[in-house]
């Protein structure tokens, strides 16, 4: 699953890249669209080849904290399925109504699980639990350590 929507999204972009869409579009996406056509060519396609690597693998290790979560609560995940019910959940990262996806993560990762066969209940719980974790990695161990001031750098 997560391989079929990564190479949708690079048609799509392919797409953008290539044709004139705008006639097809409504005027707040088809400005959106000709941003796009205008920056697409600049970017590389082995740029575009190495971020979705990078970021499948991404979504590989967040599956991880799926599956731990779900290995704690007791509900069997099968690695695939955690694959791809993180790659949905991320994938509806794209409409921010809060920071940091609160609300939306949730509802569309206990939406996910509830499609695979857990409880709404049980889904909504592993799905806050899920991003709680991932929250409290960013604020702790993704901060690293404190960067050298710009005045170090200053003669």
């Amino acid at each position: 699953m997560p391989a079929v929507v990564v190479i949708a999204a690079g048609r799509m972009l392919f797409v953008l890249r290539r044709q004139r869409i705008k006639s097809l579009l409504p005027n707040l996406i088809r400005n959106r669209a000709a941003g796009f056509q205008i920056q697409l060519p600049q970017i590389c396609p082995g740029r575009i080849v190495v971020a979705a690597l990078w970021t499948l693998s991404s979504w590989a290790l967040e599956a991880s904290v799926l599956i731990a979560v779900c290995n704690v609560l007791g509900v069997e995940m099968s690695i695939s399925a955690a694959v791809a019910i993180t790659a949905f959940t991320l994938l509806f990262q794209i409409f921010h109504i809060a920071p940091g996806g609160i609300g939306v993560y949730e509802g569309a990762m206990a939406g996910a699980l509830y499609a695979y066969g857990i409880s709404f209940q049980g889904a909504l719980a592993i799905a806050a639990l899920t991003h709680g974790l991932k929250f409290a990695y960013s604020y702790t161990v993704a901060l690293g350590p404190p960067r050298p001031s710009s005045d170090t750098f200053r003669s």
